[in-house]
């Protein structure tokens, strides 16, 4: 016999328990669901709950899988969630051991997790690379059509030169990546078409050279944070796009920067002592820098060599013969040669991230 539990038109947040067969209905509002899948070690999944969402944004979370790099993410194959009405979310954290994997590649499906959702726009992953083993040399993280968002954490060394590989397909995506060990294998990323966000936070990478990760988010309105303690590669692709550049380590380690078609809007971090980013196709007629408002250092750019030199605190100066944007006696960021920035091209504005 099915137990059926009703929510209220407000937002209900409803648990499921051990008990076999139960059907959770959140009617209006926005519903926060709970799984019941044991304590995330050795889950016991009771795909037998049911759940809907109705009218609302609902969300169905505490959903725990393992994933050693073959099986581990067919076991919500059955799990039945009608979002209803709304923009609707299934969240799921994600262990990765591959300790005992044997083979030089993988798949993490993403897609494959749960088939039988109606109507939920939105998937959400925090997947964390906890053992990779010294046999993988590429684990291939691939996501669907729908809206997703993954919070990628490393926590365990792949094999130098070894790649992890992410391509969110379509949708309106976002990719925010961290670690807390010295990385020395390389990210790939690919958000696809969409407006995607990709955000790399400061990790523990002992050196900045030792980190290679390449970021192409192709069409849509996108936004790319670089967390300024590694060297990364941006293809914006097509569309208006944000691009963030922050210092971190005060050593070298700039960024490569396609900024690509569209007006797009370079959002730089000061910083006297290292280069931050050398952009190679920065358009003059369409494309901005743009720094903090909150900034409580000289951001007027000058371009007038000697008042800059005479300046008693470090000044902004755009050579634009030579194609360097200096910042007190810093070179910031380079353009790959001459180029007729005016004042136009620099903006001070409120930051969102």
């Amino acid at each position: 016999m099915r137990s059926t539990y009703f929510g209220t038109d407000r937002n209900n947040v409803m648990s499921a328990s051990s008990e076999i067969r139960e059907s959770f209905y959140g009617l209006g509002g926005g519903d926060v669901f709970y799984f019941y899948g044991g304590d995330g070690v050795d889950p016991d999944y009771d795909v037998s709950d049911r759940f809907f969402g109705g009218a609302g944004r609902d969300r169905l979370q505490n959903i725990t899988l393992n994933f050693d790099g073959l099986a581990g993410l067919d076991q919500l194959a059955r799990l039945s969630f009608d979002g209803g009405k709304g923009y609707d979310t299934l969240a799921a954290a994600i262990t990765v051991d591959m300790t005992d994997y044997s083979a030089k590649t993988s798949d993490l499906n993403l897609a494959g997790i749960a088939p039988l959702l109606r109507s939920v726009e939105h998937r959400e992953f925090d997947i964390k690379l906890s053992a990779i083993g010294a046999t993988p040399e590429v684990l291939d993280i691939v996501g669907g059509a729908l809206d997703e968002t993954v919070f990628l954490h490393q926590s365990a060394s792949m094999q130098a030169g070894g790649e992890i590989r992410v391509n969110l397909g379509k949708g309106d995506d976002r990719l925010e990546y961290s670690a807390d060990i010295g990385v020395d294998s390389a990210l790939i990323v690919d958000t696809g078409r969409g407006a995607d966000v990709v955000i790399m936070n400061a990790s523990s990478t002992s050196y900045p050279d030792t980190f290679d990760a390449v970021i192409r988010t192709r069409g849509g309105a996108d936004t790319i944070v670089l967390e300024g303690m590694s060297s990364e590669t941006v293809n914006a692709g097509a569309g208006n796009d944000a691009i963030y550049v922050l210092s971190g380590s005060f050593a070298d380690a700039p960024d490569v920067i396609r900024t690509g078609a569209g007006k797009d809007k370079v959002y730089l971090e000061l910083d006297s002592y290292s280069k931050l980013a050398r952009i190679n196709d920065f358009s003059i007629e369409k494309d901005v820098i743009v720094f903090d408002t909150d900034e409580f250092r000289d951001t007027e750019v000058t371009f007038d060599r000697s008042v800059w030199k005479a300046a008693a605190e470090d000044k902004l100066y755009m050579d634009t013969d030579a194609g360097k944007l200096y910042f007190g006696d810093n070179v910031m960021v380079s353009f790959g040669g001459p180029i007729a920035l005016t004042v136009d091209n620099f903006l001070v504005d409120d930051w969102a991230f």
